[in-house]
């Protein structure tokens, strides 16, 4: 009885066990990287005479982006092609010739993984020498932003043993090596001889340098690379006498030891290399485009570029209609390289499709600015309504309200004292009736009108400047009847009824900022406002073109305090820029002429301004700010 309970129990126990086998529980996540198992051949293999190298590892990896990541040095025209075969990788060389007696370096990047969660390798790098003997001289540094001062990534760093500027646009450089997120950069492996250095984006990843296509930075010296014996001081701590009572340690004897090691430098470690965008010296227009009926845009490529354009009408029907009237205006931006044209005239805006020969300047091969005459078909194909938003409508009074702006403004209802109020309109319109708008100024508790002139904007052909003594502190209120003022195309322009103030004297406050160490050089002190400042780590593209919103500007040549005045409430920073031409703003350099971007210090520190409230901070020009971390800044916007 008891032998068949016992064996009853064990068939119900294997029965559940079955029953309940549950789901197997996920081991550890793997944060390992894979490791390297083998090389065929080794790396640093001199006499090296084959196409392909095999790298074996410990796990199944993955290849990413082998185009961008990879990076051979020195570089070959057509680039290796790495293929994948689970646990190991072959790279061939088949592609391109590998030169006689040269030391090479792969460097794989980012690009090798681990299968399951993607852990990257890390720094790795292969090197051979097609002949007896390898290459070990290096040298590096950083490159930043000219304007901003920022750590670029992903920039090429280029070394020439032809010393001609044009080696960087000609040829393939002698060695390439790419920037991390901290900007630096490092050749391992390279000869022992003068090297003319160039940093360049290359968009193309050609290793050719587009000259005003791509922006560029440069060393102004030939380098040469040094070795050089140096001493590192070590200091390790050892215990020699625990002093126990009662079983606990109450007291330790502890020996400071300092040990020198000796090693070998390799130099220069410290190059700094300012990125920068080349101004155009070639000019050429873009293809215009007509996407509102009313007018055309289109962008030159050099400043001033557009300074020449006229238009003609091809289509001969089109144009004995039109006559000898004015059929265009065009509105410009200050360096007359962004031009929106304005079609003035009804029989010209009506037309679908447009013929129009555009004349302007444009560099010949020699960059020489020469008359062209281009003729472009514009076509204007009318929106049509989707059902999933407004249909544009065509221009109606309601459209083409008025809007008061002014200069730093605030909140739209107040102007900054010594500014003026301006009219901005959506379309251009015929300024005769401008001076039938009414500003009143309140005094006590009437509005008393005041006198005042308009003027049309010099760039902006659809702003109206309304100029009149505006008193600090007072309301101020602008209106204008409906009708009065009309549309170059005749629509009516809608009342305009308007207030705004000036602001008072206590709402702003001054910075007085001490300059040390000027040194007698020309020097703008800039203010500008915290909120447009990064000190993040980014790609190349835009380098010096940064957007700084600059609010104010002094100049001077000494040692001393500036004062900006009328300075709104917020946080700003400060920079300076070494004025070397005096033309009161930063410049970009050249390379082909060897000019360097001027020079801007950061001074990296928030200025807080309070109404009412005068600060003062000293901008010693020979210290070196630090700018914050980058981890802080990203923890603020979270």
């Amino acid at each position: 009885m008891i032998k068949r309970l016992i064996y009853t129990l064990t068939i119900v126990a294997l029965i559940c066990s079955c029953a309940n086998r549950g789901y197997p529980e996920g081991g550890p996540k793997d944060e390992t990287a894979p490791q390297i198992v083998k090389e065929e051949p080794y790396s640093y293999s001199t006499d090296f005479k084959q196409n392909k190298l095999r790298i074996y590892f410990n796990e199944y990896i993955q290849v990413k982006d082998a185009n961008s990541n990879l990076m051979v040095s020195p570089p070959l025209k057509k680039k290796p092609t790495v293929s994948n075969r689970g646990k190991y990788i072959v790279v061939d060389f088949s592609r391109d010739t590998l030169k006689e007696n040269t030391t090479y370096n792969v460097d794989f990047g980012t690009s090798i993984v681990d299968n399951n969660e993607s852990n990257p390798l890390g720094f790795y790098r292969y090197v051979f020498s097609t002949g007896p003997e390898i290459d070990t001289m290096e040298m590096g540094g950083q490159v930043i932003d000219a304007e901003s001062g920022e750590p670029l990534l992903k920039v090429l760093v280029a070394l020439y043993k032809n010393h001609a500027d044009s080696a960087a646009v000609n040829e393939l450089p002698s060695y390439v090596a790419l920037t991390d997120s901290s900007g630096h950069f490092r050749f391992t492996n390279i000869q022992d001889t003068l090297y003319r250095l160039v940093a360049f984006e290359d968009a193309s990843s050609d290793y050719i340098y587009l000259p005003e296509s791509e922006n560029v930075g440069f060393i102004d010296t030939l380098i040469k690379p040094v070795v050089y014996p140096a001493i590192r001081i070590d200091s390790t701590f050892k215990i020699i006498k625990d002093t126990i009572k009662e079983g606990v340690i109450v007291d330790t004897t502890v020996v400071d030891s300092i040990k020198e090691i000796s090693y070998y430098a390799y130099g220069p470690a410290d190059l700094s290399v300012r990125l920068f965008t080349e101004e155009k010296t070639q000019n050429y227009m873009e293809s215009p485009k007509r996407t509102e009926r009313e007018n055309i845009t289109t962008i030159f490529a050099m400043p001033q570029g557009g300074r020449e354009l006229t238009l003609q009408l091809t289509d001969s029907l089109l144009r004995d209609s039109v006559g000898d009237k004015e059929w265009y205006s065009i509105e410009r931006n200050l360096t007359y390289d962004s031009l929106t044209i304005w079609l003035t005239d009804s029989l010209v805006v009506k037309r679908d499709t447009l013929l129009i020969e555009f004349n302007y300047l444009k560099s010949d091969s020699l960059k020489q600015l020469v008359p062209t005459k281009d003729t472009i078909r514009l076509n204007y194909k009318p929106k049509e309504d989707t059902g999933k938003g407004k249909k544009k409508k065509e221009l109606t009074a309601q459209d083409s309200i008025a809007m008061l702006y002014a200069s730093a403004m605030v909140n739209k209802k107040s102007i900054e004292i010594g500014d003026n109020a301006y009219l901005l309109f959506e379309t251009p319109i015929n300024p005769a009736g401008l001076d039938s708008i009414r500003i009143e100024e309140k005094q006590d508790s009437t509005f008393i009108p005041i006198s005042f002139s308009v003027e049309q904007d010099s760039v902006n052909l659809r702003k109206f400047w309304f100029k009149a003594d505006y008193k600090s502190g007072k309301e101020y209120k602008m209106s204008l009847d409906t009708g009065v003022v009309a549309t170059i195309y005749g629509k009516p322009i809608a009342g305009i009824e308007n207030s705004f103030s000036v602001k008072k004297s206590t709402e702003y406050s001054n910075l007085k900022v001490n300059v040390i160490n000027s040194h007698n050089r020309p020097v703008l002190i800039q203010m500008y406002s915290a909120k447009k400042a990064s000190t993040s780590k980014k790609v190349a593209t835009g380098a010096g073109q940064n957007s700084f919103n600059v609010v104010k500007s002094i100049s001077t040549n000494q040692d001393g305090v500036v004062v900006f005045e009328l300075v709104n409430e917020g946080s700003y920073m400060l920079r300076a820029v070494i004025d070397s031409n005096g033309n009161g703003k930063w410049d970009t350099g050249r390379y082909l002429k060897h000019i360097q971007p001027e020079e801007v210090y950061y001074q990296y520190i928030e200025i807080p301004i309070k109404s009412n409230f005068d600060v003062e901070q000293d901008f010693d020009l020979d210290f070196q700010y630090s700018p914050p971390p980058v981890e802080e800044k990203e923890k603020e916007k979270k």
